[in-house]
């Protein structure tokens, strides 16, 4: 610590293994940091957020660094396919459009449960576009609905393996019985190349004007 003011600490890192200062303030804070410490405390780090200004064909990422462990996408959208109240959502990686892709996924709606899978797809989809990596409310559906969707990639940046996902999604059709579901998906790339693309995308429609999506970098 190389300064102190009524509300703020100014941190000056040192070399790993190297301890800060004791700072007290009125006897209630000590603190000794280090380089590492440091480090440890940014766990979680926002390397991507976009809120569509207009009604877009996807959100497309790319570049990503290899920097981080893990990756966690968080997405809130609506289609505007006509005349439907849903879409399906999917995914690739590094733009790979080849029947590399397989999934699982399964569905509660009500008291009933609906499960699929799908292999040697050119996405993260279902074959005839059935919901998979999730799916979201689209022109029919309730006004102003949206769907909710959270996507773990573990290890994406190493080579050694084959890249997978799970994600978690929820979304309303209607407003009646069966309307409001939930989705539980994982699937697997065929490759073992660093994941440093992304490409999220509704199967007819397009994303619309307010739709988000936010990546972060996990450590």
């Amino acid at each position: 610590v190389t300064a102190i003011s009524t509300d703020t600490l100014t941190i000056t890192r040192a070399q790993e293994g190297t301890s800060a200062r004791t700072v007290v303030v009125g006897d209630q804070i000590a603190a000794t940091i280090t380089a590492k410490t440091l480090t440890d405390a940014e766990n979680s780090v926002l390397i991507y957020d976009s809120v569509l200004g207009a009604d877009a064909a996807n959100f497309d990422v790319s570049s990503i660094s290899a920097t981080y462990k893990h990756l966690q996408l968080m997405l809130s959208c609506r289609s505007s396919r006509a005349a439907n109240n849903n879409d399906s959502l999917t995914m690739r990686f590094n733009n790979d459009s080849g029947a590399n892709y397989d999934i699982q996924y399964h569905q509660a709606l009500g008291a009933t449960n609906a499960q699929g899978e799908a292999f040697a797809q050119t996405s993260f989809s279902n074959a005839g576009g059935a919901p998979a990596v999730g799916a979201m409310p689209a022109a029919t559906s309730p006004t102003n609905s949206r769907a909710q969707v959270a996507i773990d990639i573990l290890n994406y940046a190493e080579t050694t393996f084959r890249k997978n996902f799970t994600s978690r999604c929820t979304a309303k059709y209607t407003e009646a019985a069966q309307g409001l579901r939930i989705w539980s998906a994982a699937g697997e790339w065929r490759s073992t190349a660093a994941v440093d693309r992304i490409t999220l995308f509704p199967v007819f429609g397009n994303f619309l004007t307010g739709s988000r999506l936010t990546i972060y970098g996990m450590n």
